[in-house]
């Protein structure tokens, strides 16, 4: 008895007092079967053993990363990058502009509206829209039509405006292009109450 009390304590100091999720990888708890299969209740320590080993299978597949193109909406990426990046169902995408597209020489808002465009169809595609960006970051090469840019802003946006950062850089890699933007979507209802 005492081993097993003194494994106990051991395992609680490891884990914490009840590892993330214990109730749902029980189950028992609530009456319901048990999430893990192999689960078996004979034994203490393979209880606990278990329980670690299913935590640390749920903790990884919760950090699945999977890497997309949309070559269809985007074209073809033009370096060694992928377009969107999604992690626990938040999209994390590469740096949009509006190279290649009519808007290219046109003015920064024109370029604007065209991105966020772009980034509306690549929201579109992956099952949520951009009443779920979570952030964006603006880098953009001149400043004297800002105020052009963020009314073009207030109306992408509408009433589900997002976290943003605005950096000017001395340039883009095109003369052209006067602003690129990235950008941060959740999956999700876009509901804030």
């Amino acid at each position: 008895f005492f081993g097993y009390r003194r494994y106990r304590r051991v395992s609680v100091g490891l884990t914490g007092l009840y590892p993330p999720g214990r109730e749902r990888l029980r189950g028992r708890e609530r009456g319901e079967a048990p999430v893990c299969p192999s689960f078996d209740e004979a034994s203490p320590f393979a209880n606990d053993k278990h329980l670690r080993s299913c935590a640390r299978r749920a903790m990884a597949s919760s950090r699945t990363v999977l890497r997309k193109s949309h070559d269809a909406i985007l074209g073809p990426a033009a370096g060694p990058y992928t377009h969107v990046v999604e992690h626990n169902g938040v999209l994390y995408l590469s740096g949009l502009t509006a190279f290649g597209s009519p808007a290219q020489g046109e003015p920064i808002e024109a370029q604007a509206r065209e991105i966020f465009r772009n980034l509306g169809a690549v929201a579109e595609a992956e099952g949520t829209s951009l009443q779920n960006l979570v952030k964006v970051t603006l880098y953009v090469t001149d400043l004297s039509r800002i105020a052009e840019l963020r009314s073009a802003l207030d109306d992408i946006y509408g009433d589900h405006v997002p976290a943003s950062s605005l950096i000017r850089v001395a340039g883009l890699f095109s003369p052209d292009i006067h602003i690129e933007v990235e950008a941060i979507i959740a999956r999700g209802t876009g509901d804030t109450s």
